[in-house]
């Protein structure tokens, strides 16, 4: 049953990838199977795939692959993205227990998709994931359409995903509780009132992770105080407290936790300019909060409001300036003026030009400040004509 990997997966129909899997029949109840986090050793070093013979960067790009799938099907049938994310930690948990030599993830990938969508109570009819996939699989062929509404290839497509569904249960032993990052970022997100165009990046950051295997080595509360720590980062913003308590008390996570998890998710070419400074995590303060607009779903509709907030600021501060000033005639000043010069002549015998250039200055500053305007020249001629 076990064959090689192709060069070029999507090359394959999901009939071929069929022909590799390998249906266990496990004696014993597999309680084994309710650990579904590994350490980093654990998924590079000792993975199913890595004992076959496949290297880590081999099954990288068969994950990148599958989840690519996914995705792709699940904007054809516009399901949601948690649902796409349910069916990729399917695929990741089955890949942990077999391995890719073994299964082609056409198959596996196809029948995640179908048993993700009844998870999460988006159901889709079976032929339309199966039309779909077909025609994803099969994209470079112009008559793949039509192979797939012939009724003894659509069986036989539909017979292979119903056999990698049973396939797929039993080798994560029925264990159909999925936890994603979403449920956590959203709840903290919404108690934090983060501004919307933070939260659209940490959301973005954990759509990038859930394609990893890091969720198969941290937990969802993990990957979504990181993803947040992330986007504030690279955005130049200090977090909010909530009732005087450091964000990240929000996830449940410690600092030390947390640096682990942002040190990991940073890609090679962000490492340097994301890097902690000095091991440690920012301190939170303060910041203008807007409600973020994400719903439970994990979706997210941001709002433009930096212009608005600009207009709203600048209105405010004329409108201050204008209702405070005084009009005040120019004469008054300048008497003012020299009277203080007559006074800083009388304690003081050498008085410097600078020096009463710089506090008539100031004094005028402060004059203003207090709500003075000086009234146009010209205007003050015209009254006396």
């Amino acid at each position: 049953m076990a064959r090689e990997v192709p060069e070029n997966p999507s090359e394959q129909g999901i009939a071929e990838a069929s022909t590799s899997m390998c249906i266990p029949e496990p004696a014993e109840p597999q309680c084994s199977m309710r650990k579904w986090y590994f350490t980093r050793q654990e998924v590079e070093d000792h993975s199913p795939s890595r004992r076959d013979g496949i290297s880590l960067k081999k099954e990288s790009q068969l994950r990148d692959s599958y989840c690519s799938f996914l995705q792709a099907i699940g904007m054809k049938l516009k399901v949601s993205q948690t649902t796409i994310a349910c069916a990729m930690m399917l695929c990741h948990r089955f890949y942990m227990r077999q391995s890719h030599a073994k299964n082609g993830w056409q198959v596996i990938a196809t029948a995640s998709f179908f048993l993700a969508c009844k998870v999460r109570d988006t159901p889709c009819f079976l032929k339309d994931v199966v039309v779909v996939a077909y025609e994803m699989v099969h994209k470079l062929d112009p008559s793949a359409l039509q192979s797939i509404r012939q009724r003894e290839v659509f069986n036989k497509q539909k017979e292979l995903i119903i056999v990698g569904e049973r396939l797929l249960l039993s080798t994560i032993g029925f264990d159909l509780d999925i936890q994603l990052p979403y449920t956590s970022l959203v709840a903290a997100l919404k108690s934090l009132n983060i501004l919307p165009d933070l939260a659209q990046m940490a959301l973005n950051f954990v759509n990038d992770c859930v394609r990893t295997s890091l969720c198969l080595q941290y937990k969802p509360h993990y990957i979504a105080a990181g993803s947040v720590a992330l986007a504030a980062k690279i955005q130049k913003v200090k977090l909010p407290t909530q009732q005087g308590k450091v964000w990240w008390l929000e996830f449940d996570v410690s600092p030390k936790q947390l640096n682990e998890v942002i040190q990991r998710m940073m890609r090679p070419d962000r490492k340097q300019a994301l890097a902690p400074e000095n091991g440690r995590v920012i301190e939170s303060e303060t910041v203008p909060r807007k409600q973020s607009g994400i719903d439970e779903d994990g979706s997210a509709q941001i709002k433009q409001i930096k212009g608005e907030l600009d207009d709203r600021n600048s209105r405010c501060k004329t409108d201050s300036v204008h209702n405070n000033c005084v009009k005040i005639d120019i004469n008054r000043i300048r008497d003012a003026i020299k009277r203080k010069r007559c006074e800083r002549s009388v304690n003081k015998k050498v008085v410097h030009a600078t020096d009463d250039e710089i506090d008539t200055e100031a004094w005028i500053e402060n004059e203003l400040e207090n709500g003075v305007e000086l009234e146009d020249t010209s205007a003050k001629k015209k009254q006396r004509l």
